[in-house]
């Protein structure tokens, strides 16, 4: 069984962009970059399975199976997955190595990804999306990191373009009713 979440399509965009936070830099000539980022939360990924589902009248079997193959990718069970979109009409951004350029602050900690989508060490102008690993356990006591915390905020280094004027780009969820462990119940 997949959810019990409404059959509206509405319902299912109205969840998917309660996870996606995004941010438009304009300078002056109009060269502008948006940058959008989705925390893959329980209820995120639910929304998107059922969203999938109808899109493409699968029967449960399929749903059920397309939802396993997607959570493996996901490595919830080790890693916060984020997806990052960069769309760049400004100067070129050089953002290598990527792992110092973004941080996942939970509680009062930084953490640097553990790993990411390597196309973004590279140079670009245009679009550039991929997947962003955080832990989800502490290295030494083996402790959920997310346990307890209410939210998480990423942040990108200043230094990310031109465009952000020294400025870091923040985005904030609230996580405290998250749970991935419901995801592979059913």
């Amino acid at each position: 069984m997949i959810s019990t979440l409404p059959a509206n399509a509405a319902t299912y965009d109205q969840v998917l962009q309660r996870w996606t936070k995004s941010r438009k830099i304009v300078d002056e000539d109009g060269a502008n970059l948006e940058i959008k980022a989705i925390y893959y939360s329980a209820e995120y990924i639910e929304a998107l399975m059922q969203k999938e589902a109808q899109a493409n009248l699968w029967t449960e079997n399929e749903a059920e199976n397309y939802k396993y193959n997607f959570l493996g990718a996901l490595r919830l069970d080790e890693m916060i997955p984020i997806e990052i979109e960069f769309i760049n009409n400004a100067p070129t951004m050089f953002l290598g190595p990527f792992d110092i350029m973004i941080k996942l602050r939970i509680g009062n900690k930084l953490y640097k990804p553990v790993d990411y989508d390597k196309r973004f060490n590279f140079k670009f102008q245009g679009k550039k999306n991929g997947l962003v690993y955080f832990p989800r356990y502490d290295e030494k006591t083996g402790k959920d990191l997310l346990a307890g915390v209410k939210t998480v905020r990423l942040e990108f280094s200043p230094s990310i373009s031109p465009l952000t004027n020294g400025t870091e780009t923040q985005f904030l969820w609230d996580v405290a009713n998250d749970d991935p462990s419901k995801l592979y119940q059913g």
